[in-house]
């Protein structure tokens, strides 16, 4: 009787501490928990290909390209290709006196919609027109985007009604 009694309580015991074994686990706080990085959203075509080009010039800036800060007055430009490149800056539509209607970005012919209404109450304050603080558009390609070797942009302007687009000025520069 006593070695049923000790076989069907080491039994128990077994079974208790394997289903214990097998619930919520808590994780050793002294190994970090490593979360990969969501991937980047994914580029947005622009919409500016199927709309009427304004004669008018663009009122448009670009702060940044990559490591560049204010490219535009620059004949060609370096950007490293190995990371995101992140293009941004400011626009509005001139014409109506109001905010664009979108920017699009055109790289090398590919047109990629831009995020709009990023805070710029620099621009407001330049201007002195406080329905000018959402003027600032950013756009993130993705590492691997470009490639290597020489490559254009320029940012176009969606009218704030969204009939048509103005063009920037073409921006000429190298990956590396």
């Amino acid at each position: 009787m006593y070695i049923r009694t000790t076989s069907l309580l080491t039994l128990t015991v077994f079974a208790v501490s394997v289903s214990m074994s097998c619930g919520d686990k808590k994780e050793d706080p002294g190994v970090p928990i490593v979360q990969k990085a969501p991937p980047p959203p994914a580029l947005v075509p622009g919409t500016s290909q199927n709309l009427i080009k304004n004669a008018k010039p663009a009122m448009v800036r670009v702060d940044r390209f990559g490591s560049v800060n204010n490219p535009a007055p620059q004949k060609s430009f370096q950007i490293a290709g190995d990371g995101a490149v992140l293009i941004m800056g400011w626009a509005v539509d001139e014409t109506a006196k109001k905010l664009a209607g979108g920017i699009d970005v055109v790289i090398d012919q590919a047109v990629y919609s831009a995020k709009t209404g990023i805070s710029r109450t620099d621009v407001a304050d330049y201007y002195k027109r406080p329905d000018y603080t959402l003027s600032g558009y950013e756009l993130t390609l993705p590492p691997g985007q470009l490639t290597k070797g020489e490559h254009t942009a320029s940012i176009r302007v969606i009218s704030n009604d969204k009939t048509s687009y103005f063009q920037g000025d073409v921006l000429k520069f190298a990956v590396n």
